[in-house]
């Protein structure tokens, strides 16, 4: 696999150099996995199956390759930067990003994860269930059990989890094919909504002011169809507009 990365200011939109540094085309292997710190001087990227390589963007070094002792499903950092989490085929595993400390592990396969905006809480699939941990001491604070969360399409285990900017909801992606989307209210311990999407939908996002949920993806059948994006005003629950790449943008 291959990483480009490109500058995004509002006045260029340019593909910056790869010099030397351990993502260019032949070093990184098997399913790609990325992810940034908040502060965007750290990289996480695959390196094989099972590592990930912290890099440092500015220089482009690794600091440290941490191994999860199976095949990579997910990974994120903590929104200060401090840990990183990987889920697994085999497991849960957080490292202090500074020293590579492993803090925590706990075995079955994990293929979503997310971090609360003020870094407290952190969200882990236990296949249709969602277990709510507190980061201080890895404590499980409540379950999101698969019986809250209405089966819309083939139910499958969950394999995105995306919190809203303001950590009031959490937005969660059935795994199936066709899968469900189901936005859970944090502060209420509730659903907020459900939805189902005739696509194979690959990625979720909140707006920066979290009254909007973007899905993207597009037909397993139909190569045309990829890249298309629905957007939902997650108040209302409203599809707000479908968005299809090759139709210009």
């Amino acid at each position: 696999s291959t990483v480009r990365i490109w500058e995004t200011h509002a006045d260029k939109n340019e593909l910056l150099p790869s010099g030397d540094r351990p993502w260019r085309e032949g070093h990184v292997t098997g399913r790609l996995h990325l992810a940034f710190s908040q502060d965007g001087t750290l990289l996480a990227a695959t390196k094989d199956l099972r590592k990930v390589a912290l890099v440092d963007f500015v220089s482009g070094t690794t600091r440290r390759i941490l191994d999860a002792g199976s095949a990579i499903e997910t990974v994120c950092f903590s929104p200060d930067g401090v840990r990183i989490a990987v889920g697994s085929a085999s497991g849960l595993h957080i490292w202090e990003t500074a020293t590579g400390q492993r803090l925590h592990q706990r075995s079955g396969r994990v293929r979503a994860l997310a971090f609360s905006p003020d870094g407290k809480q952190f969200f882990v699939n236990n296949r249709h269930d969602i277990e709510i941990y507190r980061a201080e001491d890895f404590s499980v604070q409540g379950v999101i059990e698969e019986e809250s969360l209405p089966a819309v399409g083939n139910k499958s285990a969950i394999d995105i989890l995306v919190v809203s900017p303001d950590g009031r909801y959490l937005a969660i992606k059935d795994g199936a094919f066709l899968g469900a989307l189901h936005v859970w209210d944090l502060h209420r311990k509730q659903l907020h909504a459900s939805f189902r999407w005739t696509r194979w939908f690959t990625n979720l996002a909140f707006s920066p002011d979290g009254k909007t949920l973007a899905a993207s993806g597009g037909s397993w059948f139909n190569a045309r169809s990829e890249g298309t994006t629905k957007l939902w005003n997650v108040e209302t629950r409203q599809e707000l507009a479908t968005v299809r790449a090759h139709d210009g943008l």
